[in-house]
């Protein structure tokens, strides 16, 4: 079982309406996002060493979040996801597809409802204790899948190094 509750330090900008005309007062503070609860069921390895394994990850948020300041849903979420995993001797990969369902709602010109939800990641240890980690994941809105929305067809990627310390701790 995960649980994970998202923390905005710092926000600053303008607040808009509906239509998208600014409001002239602004969007600053702290504030929480929504809770994520997921659970994990590892599946079947197989190949061989077992180098591969399949994972479904189901889970929910908890609309816990500021929806003014744009940092949690109105509603109860839920998600589903499958992942599959390859682990070689000195690389780790993983790809998953999944959906989130949700209550549709509109932002400006976009309509963000169900989604589908993927990423693919690796991470390749260089040398005892120092890996080179990529990752990108997002989703895009089943019902504006065409339209371009970046509200409803989010896309990151990240990098990063890991490094171990004593005790199995990373950094």
């Amino acid at each position: 079982i995960g649980v994970a509750l998202p923390v905005y330090v710092y926000q600053k900008g303008d607040d808009f309406n509906a239509e998208g005309v600014p409001t002239g007062t602004s969007l600053k503070g702290a504030s929480v996002g929504d809770v994520r609860i997921e659970g994990k069921w590892q599946g079947p390895s197989f190949g061989a060493n077992d180098m591969f394994t399949l994972a479904l990850v189901p889970g929910i948020t908890l609309p816990t979040g500021d929806e003014k300041k744009f940092t949690g849903d109105k509603s109860v979420t839920g998600r589903l996801r499958a992942l599959l995993e390859m682990n070689l001797d000195r690389v780790r990969a993983a790809a998953t597809v999944g959906a989130l369902f949700r209550e549709k709602s509109t932002n400006f010109a976009a309509e963000v409802g169900q989604q589908l939800l993927y990423g693919a990641a690796t991470d390749v240890r260089l040398d005892k204790g120092f890996s080179v980690i990529g990752e990108i994941f997002g989703r895009s809105g089943l019902e504006s899948f065409g339209k371009g929305y970046t509200d409803a067809n989010p896309l990151e990627a990240d990098a990063g190094l890991r490094i171990g310390l004593p005790k199995m701790l990373s950094l």
